[in-house]
């Protein structure tokens, strides 16, 4: 049986089909050093890619140029529809098809290949909505091209529990139901709805277990993964912004010793969120104890050197000197918190690859059902679900769609988010019986992690406060 998978060609192939290597080169996608603007590559050249690169500029400058109804996007959003048009050119490039002259037919075999090789459909619709543009923006410069994709069809929906129950006027309205663009290229059956963050939320044995896998790998990522259960930071808040000392951004961050002395018990931090939006947390004294003990000044095996101190030396002296090193956005004396044993900088991608290996070691050992996904952002949902158990144990509030103003304001203070159908979930998790039960034998259990939560954060005592104050 062959392995080869093949995809139909156009019968009007040989009209765009080119000896011109730039239409069937391999890409890569680098940043910009100065404004960390994703750029296109070509592989063999190291030139810039014409059409991607003019794309990206006018998505992210003049949007409505491409549609008039498409919106301002950030530097992060970008670097996705850079990756996604990086992985479209090299698919056709590795089938020795011009991206000019990739069709319909090519698209959808692309798509079936992407579905069996497991690709999630919510993954498989944002990677289409770029290519959408792409060649939209093609057409709109006009650019010859075979790709004639079928256009959405304005359907109807019913809208779910969630959406009329966060819905004050649901009651004057005659139909449950929402008007929405269905994209045929996409199966809606395949879409994850994820109504709760249940099989997202660890207890404390699952915690501990998975700590310690992950300082088998590399005791950074412990430390990583309890500081973001800790702050219930994003994944790209924690690698880029949370500081080793005192920078731009925190010009007055301390360390735990400095913070211990002044008998400091909690301090700011500031950074770039979610939508370029700049926000701040409340960092507790024990967290940076936890980074100092742990990592900070924790010492190497038979030796007087902290594990810190090494590593901080590798990448001075070694990392920097490499290709990826030059090409990085790092300096000799860059404010670097996480670091590798061999002294490279933790990305993201190594952060996740850490998480993939540990859960695949519970797996094994059953000490993790298959039904709970452990990544990064597991953290962040762990540490905010057992905060709003801790929140109902204060406020007296109960965890339900009827308070989800209340609740809302207290976890937009907390995670950062906007959207009400997010504080829904984190509703629906916590009033997951088995999970509520959970997280109390837990703070029952392990006083330690919930002592004086209330003085020591003060998020979570502004929003106790401000319900109290309203009773």
């Amino acid at each position: 049986m062959s392995n080869v998978v093949d995809f139909p060609k156009s019968d009007d192939d040989s009209v765009l089909r080119t000896t011109d290597k730039y239409l069937l080169s391999e890409v890569t996608v680098t940043k910009r050093a100065d404004s960390k603007f994703p750029m296109v590559l070509i592989k063999d050249t190291g030139l810039l890619h014409e059409h991607a690169n003019e794309f990206l500029l006018m998505r992210f400058n003049h949007p409505s140029f491409i549609d008039e109804e498409l919106e301002e996007i950030t530097n992060t959003t970008l670097k996705n529809y850079a990756d996604h048009i990086r992985y479209w050119l090299n698919i056709c490039s590795l089938l020795d098809t011009s991206y000019l002259s990739a069709n319909y037919g090519f698209m959808l075999s692309v798509l079936k290949t992407m579905r069996k090789e497991g690709t999630e459909e919510g993954s498989i619709s944002n990677y289409v909505s770029t290519w959408r543009l792409f060649y939209k923006y093609l057409d709109k410069i006009n650019v010859p091209n075979l790709m004639d994709l079928p256009s959405k069809v304005s359907t109807k929906r019913m809208l779910s529990d969630a959406e009329q129950e966060g819905d004050f006027l649901n009651y004057t309205k005659e139909s449950t139901e929402t008007e929405y663009e269905k994209d045929p290229l996409i199966d809606d059956k395949r879409i994850k709805r994820v109504s709760s963050y249940n099989s997202q939320v660890l207890n404390i044995e699952q915690m501990r277990a998975l700590i310690s896998e992950l300082r088998k790998i590399d005791v950074v990522y412990a430390v990583m993964a309890k500081v973001q259960f800790d702050t219930c930071l994003r994944l790209n808040e924690l690698i880029t912004y949370f500081p080793h000392t005192s920078n731009t951004l925190n010009p007055k961050f301390m360390s735990w010793g400095e913070m211990y002395t002044k008998d400091i018990r909690h301090q700011t931090l500031k950074f770039i969120g979610k939508g370029q939006i700049e926000r701040e947390i409340d960092v507790d004294i024990q967290t940076m104890k936890l980074i100092s003990d742990k990592y900070l000044t924790a010492k190497m095996p038979n030796s007087d050197i902290t594990i810190y101190a090494d590593r901080k030396l590798k990448f001075q002296t070694t990392y920097l000197s490499t290709k990826a090193g030059k090409d990085s956005r790092y300096k000799i004396d860059s404010d670097i918190l996480w670091i590798k044993e061999d002294g490279t900088p933790i990305s993201k991608s190594m952060y996740q690859k850490a998480f993939r290996d540990a859960r695949k070691a519970l797996y094994q050992k059953e000490i993790l059902p298959l039904n709970i996904n452990v990544r990064p952002h597991a953290m962040r949902h762990t540490g905010a679900s057992l905060r709003l158990v801790k929140y109902r144990q204060e406020t007296g509030i109960d965890i339900h769609i009827d308070n989800d103003g209340d609740i809302h304001a207290f976890l937009k203070g907390l995670l950062g988010h906007e959207k009400l159908s997010t504080t829904h979930k984190y509703i629906r998790t916590v009033r997951n019986q088995a999970f509520s039960n959970l997280a109390l034998k837990t703070i029952i259990r392990n006083e330690d992690l919930w002592v004086d939560e209330i003085a020591t954060n003060s998020t979570l005592r502004k929003g106790v406060e401000s319900i109290k104050a309203q009773k």
